[in-house]
């Protein structure tokens, strides 16, 4: 054997050992559910799902020089819940609003799996402050030994924001569930928020419901958002990541 494929052949060699190390020392765990919102309207059901796939990436034996042992990032979309001539309802991966009309705070989307599990008040829980390190591969393995929906207690929904008229994003208003039949209608509630474990695809995006969000994503991608605090304005980037 020649000394250069020797050499090539060592190099080979190291590059798979070093990525063996660094999958070692900095794994990622992730999780893919499906969110699912139902909302009745004169006793008819309406329902949208979203699916939603959250990424723990380990700092590893870093993490002194970081806020915490993961980083965690999003990919996927929010439900989106047809709502006929009363517009439709969606569900922001990020919460909407820090301001006291809106509280109990809506849950960010990577935190849903924690709501489901340890219930709404999960930062107080012992179970979830234990281990902390190993959170990302502890939720993966929990929902995967749960099989079905698992219901979110009405404390810990996500964001949820309805447009009366779809096609203009400025219509757009956020909402808590106990406020529905007030905004929307006497009829109007939020039946159930679910979230479920999935290995489906993500879903296509709803550029038909909702004509100005291809546009407005591209240009977010591009530009970046600016938020204005205390003051809602719905992004395309809240809608999908």
């Amino acid at each position: 054997m020649s000394s250069a494929k020797s050499v090539a052949l060592a190099l080979v060699a190291g590059g798979i050992i070093i990525m063996g190390a660094l999958y070692f020392l900095f794994p990622t765990y992730s999780h893919r559910y499906r969110l699912t919102v139902e909302i009745e309207q004169d006793g008819t059901v309406h329902s949208g799902d979203g699916i939603v796939e959250v990424r723990w990436n380990s700092h590893g034996p870093l993490e002194g020089l970081f806020a915490g042992p993961y980083d965690v990032s999003l990919i996927g979309q929010g439900a989106v819940v047809d709502l006929g001539p009363l517009g439709v309802v969606i569900t922001a991966l990020k919460p909407h609003s820090f301001t006291s009309k809106y509280l109990p705070k809506p849950l960010h989307a990577k935190d849903l799996a924690f709501a489901a599990i340890y219930g709404p008040n999960f930062l107080d829980n012992p179970e979830y402050a234990a281990d902390s390190k190993r959170l990302g591969l502890r939720i993966s393995s929990y929902l995967q030994q749960t099989p079905g929906r698992l219901a979110l207690d009405e404390q810990a929904y996500p964001s949820l924001v309805w447009l009366p008229k779809p096609n203009d994003k400025s219509s757009a208003t956020p909402l808590l569930a106990k406020d529905f039949a007030t905004a929307i209608g006497a009829t109007t509630r939020v039946k159930a928020i679910s979230i479920e474990l999935t290995n489906d695809p993500f879903l296509n995006p709803p550029f038909k419901l909702l004509p100005w969000l291809e546009g407005a994503l591209a240009q977010e991608r591009q530009h970046g958002v600016t938020i204005t605090p205390l003051k809602f304005e719905l992004f395309a980037t809240s809608i999908m990541e």
